[in-house]
């Protein structure tokens, strides 16, 4: 096994790596040594729907450009070379802000809304333990000492909860601690029975534990999805006994006894790659109870501790993560001699809730309450999203932080159903934040924001759009509405129109036009408006769609045929004058 690790260092399989999901990640991203409810079905009788709770909610953080600090990316190995944020080579070179095709699950639909929604899954104290979504779109959450519920749509599309819970040739204990997808599986760990798997496409149940497998323990902690550099789907499995890792065939298994893991009790795993010269090597990152480790797959480890995690001072994290930079992300706490515990008693020790740190070009850096002002320095959980933010639980908010820019998610400012987060999940284009004390999900859709035809300042159905620069030009109705991002939606009344707007397009960088389902076309331009009709050489008065070309141009479709329009001039052709069918 680990042979094979050793040949995925061979330049041409990094190469290869690097040209398949170098989009996801900046390959030079660290140095060599820096590791020392409306729908048109209508509800199932007994479906558990969510309720809306808000309205839409911009959050400027999100998306918002990266600080000056942080707005250049230099390569280590040709400091000569750096590109810039905002710049040409960045558009093209800097990571997407969407996750690559085919490679994150789109999960389940939320309300494309921007809003909050709360779903109640049942009444009681049983607390969210455990999200995961399948590349079907279905979400699966475990629920403390009550067993699995399952988010998926019917025949019909439509959205509905049921629940699994432990029988003898399914589900083996109701004590679900964490869930995870691999190779077409639902994994299922528990805190007293291994594993349970589900075959997602035939609803077959298998046992993974001690007595059939190489599995450590029953008592699982983490489970942690990835690749080997050779792109063999691997699993691995954080548990009280040691962490395992099973590539669809072999296991290995690190404890204290056969490698320097600090300890036994493996509360999380993440994966690191990294480009080092001209190889991509892998590191893999354990969260024991007793200290951090890094593991390069061979002999090599370190282990991080209060002695070598500066401003962090980390004796110990619960939960880890590595975002699309390779940067490392950990849910910190330390031990301190004779503090008081919650109780108020004293004890030999205490747990000491730190905060969340950041490892970053061997920097280590500590955010807290204070600085940024995180709800909370007790972290619960953590998870990224398909643009690369990092979404972080507490147990007295959420927060998310994208380039630099931070944002907060409290019952203050926002429809969430409680401050105390036990789990999160970021997939698709959702966030779902399980609670403490009752069996309740919050969805929260960051990456849409709904606008009715009142927000717009007209009415009527939207029936085009033109994204501009700086402007979003918008038919609403028989009007015009113009969106910027200083002012907001203003109205433009087209004269005389009673028609339907359908099209919009700019006629290279001069007028406006806008397309009409029988009023023909207006052009706007910045000022006054001016109407064309089948009068001025249109083909029709009924336009569906608008182009302008990359000659200045404008290309009007009609139900009489194509019509072109030049200086002062309009062609038409139909089936008539050319080989084109008509219409249009």
């Amino acid at each position: 096994m680990f042979n094979l690790r050793r040949l995925s260092t061979i330049f041409a399989f990094s190469m290869i790596f690097v040209l398949i999901v170098g989009t996801s990640q900046p390959a030079w991203a660290v140095s060599p040594a820096q590791i020392s409810s409306s729908s048109e079905h209508p509800v199932p009788p007994g479906a558990i729907q969510g309720s809306l709770v808000s309205g839409p909610q911009i959050d400027p953080s999100l998306d918002a450009p990266p600080p000056a600090a942080q707005a250049v990316l230099k390569d280590s190995n040709n400091p000569d070379w750096s590109i810039a944020y905002g710049s040409q080579a960045g558009l093209q070179l800097f990571p997407p802000r969407l996750a690559p095709s085919g490679l994150s699950p789109d999960g389940p639909k939320p309300a494309l809304n921007g809003s909050w929604q709360i779903t109640t899954l049942q009444s009681g104290t049983h607390a969210i333990s455990a999200l995961a979504s399948a590349p079907d779109g279905r979400l699966f959450a475990g629920v403390q000492g009550d067993g699995l519920r399952v988010y998926a749509p019917d025949a019909n599309g439509v959205y509905a909860w049921s629940a699994i819970h432990a029988s003898q040739n399914g589900l083996a204990s109701n004590n679900v601690t964490c869930l995870a997808v691999y190779n077409g599986e639902l994994w299922i760990g528990t805190s007293d029975a291994g594993i349970s798997a589900l075959n997602l496409t035939s609803g077959a149940w298998r046992q993974i534990n001690p007595g059939l497998t190489p599995l450590p323990s029953n008592t699982v902690n983490s489970l942690t999805v990835g690749s080997s550099l050779l792109f063999q789907p691997i699993i691995w499995i954080g548990t009280n006994n040691g962490a395992a890792e099973y590539d669809g065939s072999t296991w290995t298994v690190l404890n204290t006894g056969n490698s320097s893991l600090p300890g036994n009790t493996v509360l999380d795993i993440a994966l690191q790659r990294l480009l080092i010269g001209f190889s991509i090597h892998q590191f893999t990152w354990f969260a024991t109870s007793s200290e951090t480790a890094v593991w390069d797959g061979g002999t090599g480890w370190t282990l991080y501790n209060t002695a070598n995690t500066g401003a962090c001072g980390i004796y110990y994290a619960t939960r880890i993560v590595v975002d699309n930079n390779q940067d490392v992300w950990l849910a910190a706490f330390n031990v301190l001699p004779n503090q008081p515990q919650k109780t108020g008693a004293k004890a030999p020790q205490s747990i000491v809730s730190l905060g969340l740190c950041r490892y970053h070009n061997s920097t280590w850096t500590l955010y807290t309450s204070t600085t940024p002002g995180l709800p909370s320095n007790d972290i619960t959980d953590l998870s990224l999203d398909g643009a690369g933010r990092l979404w972080i639980a507490t147990n007295l908010g959420g927060a998310s932080y994208d380039q630099g820019a931070w944002a907060f998610y409290t019952q203050n400012n926002s429809g969430i159903y409680s401050n105390d987060i036990t789990r999160l999940l970021a997939v698709g284009e959702a966030v779902w934040f399980g609670h403490n004390g009752a069996t309740v999900l919050s969805q929260y859709s960051p990456n849409w924001l709904r606008f009715t035809a009142a927000d717009m300042q007209g009415s009527g159905n939207p029936n085009a759009v033109l994204i501009e620069n700086s402007t979003v030009w918008v038919g609403v109705g028989n009007n015009l509405s113009r969106f910027d991002q200083n002012s907001g939606f203003s109205s433009l009344s087209l004269p005389g129109n009673t028609a339907a707007v359908t099209s919009l397009a700019r006629q290279g960088s001069g007028s406006l036009w806008i397309g009409t389902a029988g009023n023909g076309l207006y052009a706007y331009d910045g000022a006054n408006f001016s109407h064309q009709t089948t009068a001025d050489g249109l083909p029709s008065n009924t336009i569906r769609a608008l182009l302008g070309d990359s000659q200045g141009h404008l290309w009007a479709a009609t139900d009489e045929g194509l019509g072109l329009h030049g200086n002062g001039y309009w062609l038409n052709f139909n089936s008539a004058s050319t080989r084109a069918p008509s219409p249009c």
